[in-house]
């Protein structure tokens, strides 16, 4: 049988392949020998194998699971794989064993693990060698219906334990990600692992310095409240000034004030409620005077503020940004330069009208980046506070900055004219500013116009 497809060229071929779900990449390799030549020689199609346990009620369902991961796991061959595991592995399901079976035998060329658990036949993964493991994602989901009055190991229970021997098993490992998940006492050390990221229950009971001794990004969730140990014993205090980064909840923060080599780290992020001690403690932690701040989008939620004096990064995430009007006061008199989405402009407005004082009196430089365009600031204007947020006080602002994106990448002269006009007017009337930058973004119009403020 003559096989035209061999007259396509491999190009055609693979738009073709990545046109199709994995499934159908694989019905079609077995097809073709020229299409299963070039699937295979295509590593993308097998780095990331995924266990959908949710993929049907039914036992044929999960049985497409299995063969569906098997068949990808045999066409992947000896590379180095990621495994992700989409709902949770439980007793009850059909093909459990197999399908832990097949991560186990596979577990010495997995480079990053994700997997969530109801089932305590999981912590048999770990007693596997993984010798290239990076990445560990783990969530252990106990069924409240298997919950007892009396423990029995294995059933019901309410944290998983983690094998004394996967340290060993695992030297590489660099992340951790665990959810109730616990260690044992006198658990040994993690020696490559470089970031962890857990619930206080976690990190009770457990020397951190000793068991992860090259520690250098923390990240404790909330669900509960981590006390360090007080005082700090000498290798506590040279651990966590060993420390990049290091992000806790509010009340983690507030129980823990006095650790004051807990507020030099060199980036310390803190999730805010209105808790105005943990505020203050990031404040006092901001010694400079000539600041940086961003206020990023929701990827990257919260507000940075960087200290080129001492080279920290404090960030202040928070559900709206009038819930820290005094957060904001206490900082941005210190602030030299802003960067905020055009989107966020009304509600930082708000609030900078709602601050005592000249919040603003030190800023410099404004960068906007226009995730909308700048006429949308005045489009759909907050019917309450619409007359009350124009006209900034900003007696030293010098540059305008506009950063352009995939949603605004051309403004009217007459738009940033206004922009102008109605929100830095009240202090570009008695002085220009010195330069109006633009990034990414072009202008359509008479830039003569804006001479008489730039």
């Amino acid at each position: 049988m003559v096989d035209y497809t061999r007259q396509l060229p491999a190009e055609l071929c693979l738009k073709l392949l990545d046109s199709l779900d994995l499934a159908d990449v694989i019905r079609v390799s077995l097809v073709s020998r020229w299409w299963r030549l070039i699937a295979f020689d295509h590593p993308t199609y097998w780095a990331t194998v995924t266990l959908d346990t949710r993929s049907a009620s039914h036992e044929p369902g999960y049985a497409c699971a299995y063969y569906l991961a098997a068949a990808q796991l045999e066409r992947s061959s000896r590379s180095p794989i990621a495994i992700h595991v989409s709902g949770e592995f439980r007793e009850e399901i059909p093909f459990e064993h197999a399908l832990l079976l097949l991560i186990q035998s596979n577990m010495h060329r997995v480079k990053t693990l994700d997997i969530a658990s109801e089932s305590s036949s999981i912590s048999t993964v770990f007693l596997c060698d993984a010798p290239i493991l990076e990445e560990l994602h783990l969530k252990w989901c106990p069924d409240p219906d298997l919950m007892l009055p009396v423990v029995v190991p294995g059933v019901g229970d309410e944290v998983l334990v983690l094998p004394a021997s996967f340290p060993a098993k695992a030297p590489r490992l660099r992340l951790l990600h665990v959810e109730d998940v616990r260690l044992s006492p006198g658990f040994p050390p993690f020696s490559a692992l470089t970031s962890l990221i857990a619930f206080p229950r976690f990190c009770q009971g457990v020397c951190l310095p000793e068991v992860f001794p090259c520690l250098r990004e923390l990240v404790i969730g909330d669900f509960g409240v981590y006390r360090f140990p007080q005082p700090l014993t000498p290798l506590w205090v040279h651990w966590i000034t060993r420390l990049e980064r290091v992000s806790l909840e509010q009340h983690t923060i507030s129980v823990n004030t006095s650790c004051h080599a807990l507020f030099n780290v060199p980036r310390l992020e803190v999730s805010l409620n209105m808790d105005t001690t943990a505020s203050s403690c990031i404040v006092a932690s901001i010694t400079g005077t000539a600041l940086h701040a961003s206020l990023r989008p929701d990827s990257q939620s919260g507000l940075h503020i960087f200290d080129p004096s001492t080279g920290r990064t404090r960030v202040l995430a928070f559900y709206r940004l009038i819930d820290f009007i005094v957060t904001w006061g206490a900082l941005f008199p210190r602030v030299h330069t802003f960067e905020l989405d055009i989107s966020d402009w009304i509600e930082f407005a708000i609030v900078i009208h709602h601050t005592t004082g000249d919040p603003l009196s030190s800023l410099t430089t404004i960068t906007l980046r226009l995730d909308e365009s700048l006429e949308s600031v005045w489009f759909d204007p907050d019917k309450y506070y619409g007359d009350k947020v124009r006209s900034f006080v900003c007696p030293r602002l010098q540059v305008l900055r506009l950063v352009g994106s995939d949603a605004c990448r051309v403004q009217p002269v007459s738009a940033v004219l206004r922009f102008i006009r109605d929100y830095l007017g009240r202090e570009t009337r008695q002085h220009s500013l010195s330069k109006l930058e633009l990034d990414g973004v072009s202008l359509e119009g008479d830039v003569a116009e804006l001479r008489q403020y730039v």
